[in-house]
């Protein structure tokens, strides 16, 4: 490849990995992005530019001779680093967080922490108690029995959502994470098996 396509391809890749770094941040940094306003302008500009680039390659095979090659090269270069970086996205996802919702991987779990009202709070759209939900159902509550939970946890609270599931504990964890507009609440179900110890956990949204 001459060096001038060279250059044509790698501002291409510049171009769409600066514009998903925002994507890439949301595993790092104590927020959630769709819980402003803007993040979901963001979310709606990944779609729009996704679909543009699309849209405008099947258009230039239609009528190419009227484009030229170069700008046809950053086209493709663009499109073929968005599906690069989308693949990468959710790969990333699925190792650090497995189902978790974003942001779950940020501290380690402090029963004295979690105990706290101000747990609840949620700066950046991450409450604490989130934050620390990874370390606590993938480290913290294998092998504990009902009581040591509880011991960690508090009580199970006495709430109409979720009434007719048959868990055995729930918890308050904070706001919505998978949803871009956040308007619900997310929470931590919990299932004891017949020997009395953790058997597993769900984290819904009401």
């Amino acid at each position: 490849m001459k060096r001038n396509n060279l250059i044509i391809v790698f501002t291409a890749f510049a171009f769409m990995a600066l514009f998903y770094i925002p994507l890439f941040a949301r595993f790092l940094l104590p927020i959630n992005l769709f819980s402003s306003i803007l993040g979901f302008y963001y979310f709606i500009s990944l779609i729009i530019v996704d679909a543009l680039l699309t849209i405008t390659i099947i258009v230039y095979k239609i009528v190419r001779k009227q484009v030229q090659n170069r700008i046809f090269l950053f086209l493709a270069a663009s499109f073929l680093s968005m599906v690069f970086f989308s693949f990468q996205n959710v790969f990333i996802y699925k190792i650090i967080l497995g189902e978790l919702p974003i942001g779950s991987n940020l501290v380690k779990f402090d029963p004295n922490q979690w105990k706290e009202k101000s747990s609840l709070n949620a700066p950046g759209g991450i409450s604490y108690r989130e934050r620390m939900l990874k370390n606590l159902v993938r480290s913290v509550l294998p092998g504990k029995n009902r009581g040591e939970i509880v011991e960690l946890l508090g009580p199970s609270l006495e709430t109409n959502y979720f009434k007719d599931v048959d868990k055995d504990l729930i918890y308050f964890l904070g706001p919505e994470r998978t949803s871009i507009f956040n308007i619900d609440s997310e929470w931590l179900l919990i299932w004891i098996d017949e020997d009395g110890k953790f058997k597993k956990y769900q984290i819904v949204n009401d």
